[in-house]
C-alpha cells in the first residue's frame, strides 16, 4: 500500500503502510486525516492498490479546512496527532519539521521542530515489536513561527511532517493545521521581544 502527494515533493517521507500520521486533532475540536491518508484505506498491509492512492494532498485538506476550519494547535503551539504503526520498522522515534510558509510545496521551507510526545522504538532503524498500533504524538512549533501558508483556498496554513530512521524508509507522514489565536499572538510577541532585544530595548525573550 503506497500513498503519494501529487504535487508536494517536499513531503518526502515514504509511506508504505509501515507507519503513517492518520489524524491531526485540533484543540478547536476539528479533526482531519493526515495528508497521506485516504479514508477507509486498510492499514494492515493486507491490500495493495495499483500504483498507490494519489490525492491532492495539502490543497485538498486545506480546501476542506477553508470551509470547516483547519485543526488548531493548543495555545502553547503544540499540535496533536495520531501515528499508526503497522509493522516493526514503522516505529519511532520520529523527527519533525514544520513548513509555515509554502503549504508544503517548498522543501527549503521546512524547519526542525521538537517532538514532545513520541512513538517508542530503537533510534537506529526505527524498530520496535509493536504492530497495528496507534500512538499519540505531539510536536511543538518553533518559537516565533507563525502559520502563513496558503493552499486550497485556506490561509494561515502550516504543514508538519514526521519520519523515522528506518533503513528501508524513512517512513512517516504529514498533516495540515493552523495556530490558535493565542498561539499566534504568543509567536508574534516573541518576535517583537526578540527584535527589541537586538536593539537593546528589552531583555532576553522567553
Amino acid at each position: 500500500m503506497r500513498y503519494s502527494i501529487v504535487f508536494t515533493a517536499a513531503l518526502a517521507a515514504s509511506v508504505q503502510a509501515h507507519g503513517v500520521i492518520t489524524q491531526v486533532q485540533g484543540a478547536n475540536g476539528v479533526n482531519m486525516p493526515g495528508l497521506s491518508v485516504a479514508d477507509g484505506t486498510p492499514r494492515d498491509s493486507g491490500t495493495k492498490t495499483p500504483k498507490g492512492t494519489a490525492e491532492q494532498g495539502v490543497a485538498a485538506a486545506a480546501g476542506t479546512g477553508a470551509s470547516t476550519g483547519l485543526p488548531t494547535t493548543a495555545d502553547d503551539g503544540t499540535v496533536t496527532m495520531t501515528f499508526h504503526q503497522v509493522n516493526q520498522d514503522g516505529a519511532g522515534p520520529l523527527t519533525a519539521q514544520i513548513d509555515a510558509t509554502s503549504g508544503g510545496t517548498d522543501p527549503a521551507a521546512f524547519q526542525d521542530a521538537q517532538v514532545t510526545q513520541n512513538v517508542p522504538g530503537i533510534g537506529i532503524g526505527g524498530l520496535s515489536a509493536a504492530s497495528t498500533t496507534d500512538f499519540p504524538v505531539k510536536v511543538q512549533m518553533p518559537a516565533g513561527m507563525t502559520c502563513q501558508g496558503t493552499a486550497g483556498g485556506a490561509t494561515n496554513v502550516c504543514v508538519v511532517r514526521m519520519q523515522n530512521a528506518a533503513l528501508a524508509g524513512p517512513f512517516g507522514g504529514s498533516a495540515a493545521f493552523t495556530q490558535s489565536a493565542a498561539a499566534k499572538k504568543r509567536a508574534v510577541e516573541y518576535n517583537l521581544r526578540k527584535r527589541h532585544m537586538a536593539r537593546g530595548i528589552l531583555g532576553k525573550p522567553e
